[in-house]
């Protein structure tokens, strides 16, 4: 691939991704060290549910001497009317129609325009191989 790409301009390629940020209390598992017959005192005891802690995700993209917008991600947006057990069905994580929402119609559309106008010169959208990026829909 480098090979392949070494000659290739890379002002018209622009690079998109998405990131969670956790907010709140450290994510991950706790341990708590504690003598035989201290288990149940309060100060070794730390709880297992999801406490305090929320998951921002954002999107941003960079191009060459660019830096794009960097816009939070409403990951709790009902995209799907789906139905489980007479409840609404909510998508976890960046689906197809939230993506094309949230970043394909918008910020994503006027930051290739922009460059394009700024530049003279189609752009390259470079993404992963996210559901999202991959879904019909996108």
């Amino acid at each position: 691939w480098a090979e392949e790409n070494k000659d290739r301009d890379w002002s018209t390629v622009l690079w998109t991704d998405e990131s969670s940020i956790e907010l709140g209390k450290r994510p991950g598992r706790q341990f708590v060290t504690c003598r035989p017959g201290e288990e149940y005192l309060p100060e070794c005891i730390q709880p297992t549910f999801h406490s305090g802690r929320q998951t921002l995700m954002v999107w941003g993209a960079i191009g060459t001497g660019r830096k794009g917008p960097l816009i939070r991600l409403d990951m709790a947006q009902d995209m799907e009317n789906g139905d489980v057990n007479g409840k609404k069905k909510q998508g976890r994580g960046l689906n197809g129609a939230k993506y094309v929402a949230q970043v394909l119609r918008g910020p994503l559309k006027e930051f290739v325009e922009e460059l394009e106008d700024e530049r003279g010169h189609d752009m390259l959208v470079v993404e992963d191989g996210a559901p999202g990026h991959t879904s019909k829909l996108a």
